[in-house]
């Protein structure tokens, strides 16, 4: 099993809405990663002084399922 992490860093202006994250954007990386996507993860920071939003996860099985899944739809995720 490997886990794919994105990192949404903090700065000036930036806000980041955790409830569309979770809510829209997260089922919609299931959807285009299809089967080959186990499961998906996302943590928001509690502390204001830490450098990043948030942390979203994606599970698979192995390397190589990921790059089959996630090649064809990187521009749409």
């Amino acid at each position: 099993m490997i886990k794919v992490s994105v990192l949404y860093p903090k700065g000036d202006n930036t806000h980041f809405d955790i409830d569309y994250y979770c809510n829209t954007h997260m089922p919609l990386v299931q959807k285009y990663l299809g089967s080959a996507c186990k499961s998906v993860a996302a943590e928001e920071g509690v502390d204001p002084d830490q450098p990043y939003h948030a942390m979203g996860h994606m599970y698979f099985e192995d390397v190589e399922e990921f790059q089959q899944a996630f090649g064809p739809n990187a521009c749409l995720l």
